[in-house]
């Protein structure tokens, strides 16, 4: 439970799911080491990534989807009166089922048959003779150069006047200075902190290409920026049939709204594409703010497809243990159920807290 909540925090002090890459081989080293399937801590990790950032008020998301109820009475404080606890009740009880996924680590076969045939190394926390595995020297210190980053990386979410700036033309042909995006900054300071952990803590460069981390990360990488750019070429080629199609629903009934939230966001890979298309049109049949506000959860669904992501491909790969799998259909793998568990929970707390908040 401790591996989720912490994504979720640092989601929401970041404003952007992209923090969890530097946490996936934390997370996978603490949960084998503790013999847990890791699978179950890192595929609800990759759902909490996502359902976090309707809390965060840092999140291009939440303001976008201000914008676009304001009319109609919503604040921020509204929305984060909603999503905060709604997310975090949701995190809790979809890690606690989610706890309960899965074969054990002992009783899983294919882990058995990597572990026979020494392809995986098993959970141990000591030498063989009884002894603390020695540690490198300054390992410690590359812990808090990481510990630092992260830090860094959510203050800079939360103070968005910390950010450098650069100059954006507007339609009008006037300029005006915006800050660098979290999703940039991101990398920049994990980027940075890598440089300092590798010139301080004296790691030589061919240890590193060695690790098989590196492989997991190029992967990842290669996807964070193919699925987004693949989901958005067949989409914009379809857009004014998608419009159409979500206005003729909304307008059958508005309480499909987080159904159709969670088709867009699953087809578009995008929760602020999704938002910017559906609220207007649930509005004009007339669903208020606060009902939306409740089911804002449904917009985690752009994590359908999240085997196919830079992220699930990462928790894939990082996982030696075979626990966490892609699937046969894409959307049967590992990152399905706890996508649902932190969707249908947001979703229910978030209808039931909107009526005391709106």
């Amino acid at each position: 439970m401790v591996g989720p909540l912490l994504v979720w925090l640092f989601a929401i002090m970041s404003g952007t799911g992209n923090i969890t890459f530097a946490l996936v081989p934390v997370l996978y080293e603490v949960s084998y080491g503790a013999k847990i399937r890791p699978e179950r801590v890192l595929a609800t990790a990759n759902a909490v990534s996502q359902l976090a950032l309707m809390a965060s008020p840092v999140a291009a998301v939440t303001y976008v989807f201000i914008n676009l109820t304001e009319a109609d009475g919503n604040t921020l404080g509204k929305t984060l009166a909603v999503t905060v606890p709604a997310s975090l009740i949701a995190t809790i009880l979809a890690s606690l089922v989610m706890s309960r996924y899965g074969k054990d680590l002992d009783d899983d076969p294919e882990y058995q048959r990597r572990l026979a045939a020494g392809e995986i190394e098993p959970p141990v926390s000591t030498s063989p003779d009884g002894t603390p595995v020695e540690l490198r020297p300054r390992a410690a210190w590359s812990v808090y150069f990481f510990i630092a980053g992260v830090i860094v990386g959510c203050v800079l979410g939360l103070f968005q006047k910390l950010r450098p700036t650069y100059p954006k033309q507007l339609p009008d042909g006037t300029y005006a200075d915006v800050a660098v995006s979290m999703s940039f900054m991101i990398p920049i300071v994990m980027f940075a902190v890598t440089g300092l952990i590798m010139i301080f803590c004296r790691v030589k460069t061919p240890t590193v290409i060695a690790e098989p981390i590196i492989g997991t990360g190029l992967i990842a990488a290669l996807l964070l920026l193919a699925v987004p750019v693949l989901a958005g070429t067949i989409v914009n080629a379809h857009m004014e049939s998608i419009t159409s199609f979500v206005g003729s629903a909304i307008g059958v009934s508005v309480m499909l709204f987080a159904l159709l939230l969670f088709m867009l966001a699953s087809l578009i890979q995008s929760q602020v594409a999704s938002l910017t298309i559906l609220v207007p049109a649930a509005a004009a049949a007339g669903l208020g703010a606060g009902p939306m506000t409740g089911m804002l959860g449904a917009a985690s669904g752009n994590n359908l497809l999240a085997s196919m992501g830079g992220l699930g491909q990462a928790c894939i790969i990082t996982d030696k243990t075979g626990s966490t799998k892609q699937g046969s259909i894409l959307i049967n793998g590992s990152f399905l159920v706890p996508m649902l568990l932190c969707s249908g929970f947001a979703i229910a707390i978030g209808l039931g807290l909107q009526l005391l908040i709106f």
